[in-house]
């Protein structure tokens, strides 16, 4: 093997850093020179290693030694998870690496918690920081009212876990979003909405014999909990038999990482809970954005640790359930539950966000008319894009009524209630057609 060779530039920067290493590599060096020395260094200690170091490296490096979980169930239960994210949700296939300090610039974490890498970036410790980053760039870009955002993602933490089961590397399905307060708690309950709806309703599905518990708990910010009272509960009705959303009113942990409220998700028997997934409100965007009314939500599950709960053929099981029609349920029965879970996870979103919307606008109409009329905006697009849906699915379902004559009973009155009804009168008093 050739020996390296040190370029001219690589001399000159030697040369800063003799007249002072330290304050040099801490402090004088730009990132350019920093980088050309760092990479000098990284060549020469590369060209040292021999065939037997890097083996007994990869035998005894907890940062490089693979995982033993098994790819398969957890791709295939991500899989699932892709399918169950709502549209509202844009997803983002993100880089093994983020600039450096992604972390420990906009929250209280310990850069010696990264891998820091020689090129002014880290590996990817945590996505929702890296999505927070994307959420505020499309805030600031498209002036979009709120961004969501969903990625999964392999994780690497240089803090040593030596618990059977866990590594420094693992998979993250993670949630962001971001919107502009506009008080009383209510930006709070719509981020907070989205998330619980997603999580409820996946965690009823892939672990149908599971028992799991999405616990919050509210940081001393009293409108948050009125919200989630007269809000965010009922927008969540109804829930999977198997998951129970209660109120952790002890909760401690994460409080300052964490502000006005968390969430945390377990799954297991009771008295026997293992943790999943945890989230909470943060002010990464606000900082990003230099904007102190800018709020966002995190949260995200450990894909590993869920698949461990769920067996590879529940999973498929769950794949399945559109095409195969177990022999005690009748076409009327699976007519109905289609429509009251797409009904639930379109249009009750919409009609929830619609009044959230009115609510501010009555409260902006004499002191802040434009902002009024943005929030009405916004309740006429959801209550279009709630009419558009509704009317899918009754297409869906009259299409199948002329192709199975004796589906059309079973389809027709699932499309015909109450929520139809409810939501004709609002199309029409905000000019919609």
């Amino acid at each position: 093997m050739t020996a390296p060779t040190d370029s001219a530039a690589v001399d000159r920067v030697w040369r800063q850093v003799n007249a002072g290493p330290r304050d040099a590599l801490e402090h004088r060096l730009n990132p350019a020179d920093l980088q050309t020395l760092l990479l000098a260094v990284t060549r020469r200690r590369a060209a040292a290693v021999t065939p037997a170091r890097l083996m007994s490296r990869w035998e005894d490096d907890r940062y490089v030694r693979p995982s033993t979980a098994d790819p398969r169930r957890i791709w295939r239960l991500e899989a699932r998870l892709w399918d169950l994210l709502p549209a509202e949700f844009t997803g983002i296939d993100l880089s093994p690496v983020a600039p450096l300090g992604v972390c420990s610039a906009i929250a209280p974490v310990s850069q010696d918690r990264v891998i820091s890498t020689i090129r002014g970036t880290e590996v990817v410790s945590d996505q929702t920081n890296v999505l927070a980053l994307e959420a505020a760039r499309r805030r600031r870009t498209t002036r979009a009212p709120v961004v969501h955002l969903a990625s999964c993602h392999q994780v690497l933490r240089a803090q040593p876990y030596d618990s059977p089961g866990f590594f420094q590397h693992f998979r993250l399905f993670a949630l962001v979003s971001t919107a502009r307060d506009r008080g009383s708690g209510t930006t709070e309950a719509a981020l907070l909405t989205a998330h619980l709806g997603f999580w409820t309703r996946a965690l009823g599905e892939l672990l149908p014999r599971s028992r799991a518990t999405v616990s919050f708990t509210v940081f001393g910010f009293l409108p948050l909990h009125e919200r989630i009272r007269d809000m965010v509960l009922p927008a969540l009705e109804p829930l999977p038999e198997t998951v129970i959303v209660a109120e952790d009113p002890g909760r401690q942990r994460a409080r300052g990482y964490y502000e006005r409220g968390a969430i945390r998700i377990d799954v297991g028997p009771v008295g026997q809970p293992q943790e999943v997934g945890d989230g909470g409100f943060t002010d990464w965007t606000a900082q990003l954005l230099s904007d102190a009314k800018e709020r966002c939500f995190i949260s995200c599950i450990s894909t590993a640790r869920l698949a461990a709960h769920s067996s590879l053929a529940g999973i498929e099981k769950v794949a399945m359930a559109t095409i195969s029609i177990p022999a005690h349920r009748t076409p009327h029965d699976v007519a109905r539950q289609r429509v009251t879970r797409d009904l639930h996870d379109c249009a009750q979103q919409q009609l929830l966000s619609a009044i959230i919307n009115l609510e501010l606008a009555a409260q902006d109409w004499s002191s802040a008319p434009e902002q009024a009329k943005e929030s009405l905006d916004r309740v006429l697009s959801d209550a279009r894009a709630s009419l558009d849906s509704l009317r899918e699915f009754a297409a869906v379902l009259l299409l199948r009524s002329a192709h199975q004559p004796g589906q059309a009973r079973a389809g027709q009155p699932a499309c015909a209630g109450t929520t139809l009804q409810a939501w004709i009168p609002l199309s029409g008093a905000t000019g919609a057609a």
